[in-house]
């Protein structure tokens, strides 16, 4: 009797495991939600290509390009997605309009939520090392 009913948990233990990665790998999902419009990035530039931040020592440029992070909008939700690896990296948003206030976080998921009081026309801009990738966007 004690076998069969050890028998019998661990076959559960075991579905609830691989019912546990099913989970975990369509969270994964690299394609952006229904209603997302992907956003284009430039680069911020001062004269050296990368090298624009004052507050971060300056090193040698590297030679490959800077890899442009791939970023998904959605107006409606005020929510952005990102396709690419951006976490631990900033996230600037700076108004056109200097009564609106400044925003800045950490950005730390794959979806990430705007405040409500932010509204207006925005520089969007991220911060990857020495790099700013930058883009204007509506909410």
């Amino acid at each position: 009797m004690k076998h069969k009913l050890l028998l019998i948990i661990f076959m559960m233990t075991a579905i609830c495991a691989n019912a546990q990665e099913v989970n975990d790998s369509t969270y994964n999902n690299q394609n952006p939600p229904p209603g997302f419009e992907e956003l284009g990035f430039g680069l911020k530039d001062d004269g050296e290509v990368g090298y624009f931040d004052p507050s971060i020592e300056q090193g040698h440029p590297h030679p490959a390009p800077p890899m442009v992070p791939h970023v998904y909008y959605n107006e409606d939700a005020a929510a952005l997605f990102f396709d690419s690896s951006c976490d631990g990296c900033t996230l600037r948003l700076i108004p056109t309009d200097e009564e609106e206030d400044e925003y800045t976080t950490i950005i730390n998921s794959q979806i990430l939520y705007l405040p409500l009081w932010l509204f207006g026309e925005y520089e969007l801009q991220i911060v990857r090392g020495r790099f700013i990738f930058y883009t204007y966007i509506e909410i």
